[in-house]
């Protein structure tokens, strides 16, 4: 973690940077924190494109776990989320190009448990919090 994120918690705590620095340590050492991750502002690294799919799939005995997982795999699948309403998944997709992005989405229909997909492509990012994809379990 950089110094002055430190120096920032600690002016909103009202706490001296060191204080912040021993408290993140024993929340790690006790397992509340299970990690950090950076914070990449895609607009100052190679063009990234951002694809959102919505996904049917064949109902099913555990057809959720097994098709999210599925999903999960690709690589440059970013986030499998499973939903309720006419789709059940919503794919983020992340791509340096349009080709490499054609081919994320290819992969949807090899997945033969996969009735349909329909995707956007996202042209402006308004907000976007990529450190809420990780998972430390």
């Amino acid at each position: 973690m950089r110094t002055n994120s430190l120096t920032k918690i600690g002016k909103e705590l009202n706490l001296s940077k060191s204080a912040i620095q021993k408290r993140l340590k024993k929340m790690t050492d006790e397992g509340i924190v299970k990690g950090f991750v950076p914070l990449i502002d895609y607009k100052k690294v190679d063009d990234q494109l951002t694809a959102i799919s919505l996904v049917r799939g064949k109902y099913g005995p555990d057809y959720a776990e097994r098709i999210g997982k599925e999903l999960s795999s690709i690589k440059g699948v970013c986030a499998v989320y499973f939903v309720i309403g006419d789709y059940d998944f919503i794919v983020m997709s992340k791509a340096k190009t349009i080709e490499e992005l054609n081919s994320i989405i290819s992969k949807f229909s090899c997945i033969e448990s996969i009735e349909r997909s329909s995707t956007f492509l996202s042209t402006t990012t308004i907000f976007e919090d990529i450190s809420l994809f990780y998972s430390f379990d």
